[in-house]
C-alpha cells in the first residue's frame, strides 16, 4: 500500500458496508441533534471512481484541480475523485458573493489548475467570481452533479506511487503570495499511521471502536487528517460538521462527541475550546456523557493552558476526563502532525519558567514566571531537534531554538518555489549528520525528549538585547483589562528611528468606545506589560472584534497585522 488510493479500496474490500464518513447539518439553526447523512467505504470508492472517470475527460495526471466545494460528502468524494484520476487536488471553498476573493486568486494564479471543481448550489458564485478574476484563471469548471454514477466500473488505477504528489496544502502565509506545499502520498500514509501507532501505544487497540468527529473545514490541513485521511488509513469512521454549524452553536460539537457510544477522538485550535468556555451555558449539556471522549487535539496555535483550565472544570461534570485535551505541534510541512503528549495521565502538561532567562534563550523551571505549554513527544520515525538558527548546531534540552524536523510524513517542498524549497526543506547541521531537514519556523525548546513551543521566529521581539516572544506578551495584555476579549491580541514590532519599538493590537468589547475608558483600557495594558516584562510600548490599537487577521483555523497572524498596522489599513481601529 503505498498511496492514499491504496488505503480507500483497501478498506473497501475489507468492509465494505462500514461507516466511513458521516456529515450532520443543521437545517434549523435551534437544532441540537440535526440530520446526518453517511456513505460507508463501497459507496466512497464507487463515488470517486465514478468522478475520477469524469475528471480523467478533463484532465492528465500531475494536472490540479481546485475544489471549491462547501463542507459535506460531496468534498470528501471529489477530493478522492482526484487522487483516483492521479490529479493533485488543491482544496479550497467557494468564492464569496460579499468578501474579498483575493486568497482565491492568488491560490488559483499560483496553482494553475485545470479545471474548477463546484457543486450545483455553488454554481452561480463560482460564475459571478469568474466574471471578475483575472484573465490567467482557468474558466474550465467541473460541476459535481454532471458526475455519471455509472462511469465508476470503466475507471482504471492511473501510476501513482508513494512520491506522487496527492495535494497541494496552501498555508495561511501573505494572501497576496500564498505558498503550496506539495503533499506526497507518501507523507499523509506516513502521518496517518504514525498517529495509529501512537494509539496504540497507550492502548487503543485496532479491534476497539473509535470514532473521529470533526468540525474543521477539509481545506485545513488537520481539518483533511480527521476528516478524510483517517479514516481511509485505520478502518474507524468519522462525523463532520461544518465549521459554521460549530461557530454558530459550539455545543453542537460536544454534543456530536457525547452522543457515539463509541471512544471518540476530535482535534481542534485552542479558540475552539475558548470559545466553548465562553458560549456554553451548563444546562445546555444536560445530560452529555463526554466520558467516552479519549482525545481532543488541541493544536494549529498557541495552546494557553487558562484556557484548557477552564475547559475541563467547565465539563468535569459531563464525565469529561482529565486526560482528554492534550496538546499537539504540527504544520502544514510535516503533513499535520510532529509531536503530541498522548502518554500523559493529567492531560497538557506545563512547565515555569523564569522570564529573564528566558529572554536569554534558556528555559529554566521557576515557581513563578512565564507558563509553556508541552507539545509532548515526536511522533514515530521522525527525528525533531532544537538548532540554532543562526550557527545550525543542534541545541541540548532547555535551550530555546529552531525546531527542526526529519521523517517520512513531511512535505516535498514548495509548489514552484525551488528558492523557498532549499531553504525549508534541504536543512543540514553544523557539522553534518548526513540528513536534510525541514526548518518549522518555529522556537521552542526540548525537555526530558518534549516539545515546547515558544514562538514563531519571524515574530521574535528583540529589545535591548532580550528576546520577548509575543505569545508571553499577548496573555499579560489580555489579563490587563476585562474589556480585552481572550485570544484576541496581536503584539509585534517595528522599526522607529533605528530602534525596534513594540505594538499591541487589542479586540476589545463591543458598546465600550467612550474616549476615557478607552484611554484607561490603553494605559492598563501598557502598565502590565512594563511590569510584568519591562518593556515600554510604542503605541496600544483598541479594534473592534474580528479585526485582527487570522489563518482560516483562528490564529493570529502577527506579520499581516504589522502590514496592516504600517499601512493603515486596520479594520475598526477605535483609538490610537
Amino acid at each position: 500500500m503505498t498511496t492514499l488510493v491504496d488505503a480507500l479500496r483497501e478498506r473497501c474490500e475489507r468492509n465494505p458496508g462500514g461507516e466511513a464518513y458521516s456529515f450532520v447539518s443543521y437545517p434549523d439553526s435551534r437544532d441540537m441533534h440535526g440530520q446526518v447523512d453517511s456513505l460507508t467505504f463501497a459507496e466512497t470508492d464507487r463515488a470517486a471512481r465514478a468522478f475520477a472517470v469524469t475528471l480523467s475527460q478533463l484532465a492528465r495526471p500531475g494536472d490540479r484541480a481546485v475544489l471549491l466545494l462547501p463542507p459535506g460528502l460531496e468534498y470528501v468524494t471529489a477530493f478522492f475523485g482526484c487522487l483516483y484520476a492521479g490529479v493533485v487536488a488543491v482544496p479550497l471553498f467557494p468564492p464569496s458573493a460579499h468578501q474579498s476573493n483575493d486568497r482565491l486568486d492568488a491560490v488559483c494564479l499560483d496553482s494553475d489548475p485545470i479545471c474548477l471543481i463546484t457543486a450545483d448550489a455553488d454554481l452561480p458564485t463560482v460564475t459571478a467570481w469568474l466574471d471578475d478574476a483575472p484573465a490567467e484563471i482557468t474558466r474550465l469548471v467541473l460541476n459535481i452533479a454532471e458526475v455519471d454514477p455509472g462511469f465508476a466500473d470503466s475507471w482504471a488505477r492511473p501510476e501513482l506511487g508513494a512520491d506522487d504528489i496527492a495535494l497541494l496544502q496552501y498555508t495561511s502565509g501573505s494572501t497576496r503570495t500564498p505558498a503550496g506545499v506539495m503533499v506526497p502520498h507518501r507523507g499523509l500514509l506516513a502521518n496517518g499511521r504514525q498517529i495509529y501507532e501512537m494509539f496504540d501505544s497507550v492502548g487503543i487497540s485496532a479491534d476497539e471502536p473509535l470514532t473521529f468527529v470533526s468540525w474543521l473545514p477539509l481545506f485545513h490541513d488537520m481539518g483533511l487528517m480527521v476528516g478524510v485521511t483517517l479514516p481511509a488509513v485505520g478502518g474507524d469512521p468519522v462525523l463532520q460538521m461544518s465549521p459554521m454549524s460549530f461557530l454558530r452553536r459550539p455545543e453542537r460539537w460536544l454534543r456530536a462527541i457525547g452522543g457515539r457510544p463509541e471512544q471518540t477522538m476530535s482535534a481542534a485550535p485552542n479558540m475552539a475550546y475558548e470559545l466553548c468556555t465562553q458560549r456554553i451555558k451548563p444546562d445546555q449539556l444536560d445530560g452529555v456523557d463526554l466520558s467516552r471522549w479519549r482525545f481532543g487535539l488541541c493544536g494549529a496555535e498557541p495552546v494557553r493552558a487558562s484556557t484548557i483550565r477552564r475547559f475541563q472544570e467547565m465539563f468535569a461534570g459531563n464525565g469529561l476526563p482529565a486526560s482528554t485535551v492534550i496538546a499537539g505541534y504540527g504544520l502544514a510541512e510535516a503533513t499535520l502532525i510532529v509531536s503530541a503528549n498522548w502518554r500523559t495521565e493529567s492531560g497538557i502538561r506545563i512547565r515555569t519558567v523564569d522570564r529573564d532567562a528566558l529572554a536569554k534563550g534558556i528555559a529554566t523551571e521557576a515557581v513563578s514566571g512565564v507558563e509553556v505549554v508541552g507539545a509532548g513527544s515526536v511522533v514515530p520515525d521522525t527525528d525533531m531537534l532544537i538548532v540554532d538558527p543562526a550557527t545550525h548546531e543542534r541545541l541540548p534540552e532547555d535551550r530555546i531554538g529552531e525546531v527542526w524536523v526529519h521523517g517520512p510524513a513531511v512535505a516535498a517542498g514548495y509548489f514552484n518555489r525551488p528558492a523557498e524549497t532549499a531553504q525549508t526543506f534541504h536543512a543540514e547541521l553544523t557539522p553534518p549528520d548526513g540528513k536534510r531537514y525541514m526548518r518549522t519556523g518555529d522556537l521552542g525548546f526540548l525537555h526530558d525528549g518534549e516539545l515546547y513551543p515558544t514562538s514563531r521566529l519571524k515574530d521574535l521581539i528583540i529589545v535591548d538585547g532580550r528576546n520577548l516572544y509575543p505569545p508571553d506578551l499577548e496573555t499579560t495584555a489580555e489579563q490587563a483589562h476585562p474589556q480585552v476579549l481572550p485570544g484576541r491580541c496581536s503584539i509585534f514590532s517595528i522599526e522607529q528611528d533605528a530602534q525596534e519599538k513594540v505594538v499591541v493590537l487589542v479586540e476589545t468589547q463591543r458598546g465600550k468606545s467612550a474616549e476615557d475608558a478607552a484611554a484607561q483600557l490603553r494605559d492598563s495594558v501598557r502598565q502590565a506589560i512594563f511590569d510584568t516584562h519591562a518593556v515600554s510600548v510604542h503605541e496600544v490599537v483598541l479594534l473592534a472584534p474580528g479585526a485582527i487577521p487570522r489563518t482560516s483555523s483562528g490564529k493570529i497572524q502577527r506579520s499581516a497585522s504589522r502590514t496592516a498596522y504600517l499601512d493603515g489599513t486596520l479594520r475598526n481601529a477605535r483609538a490610537r
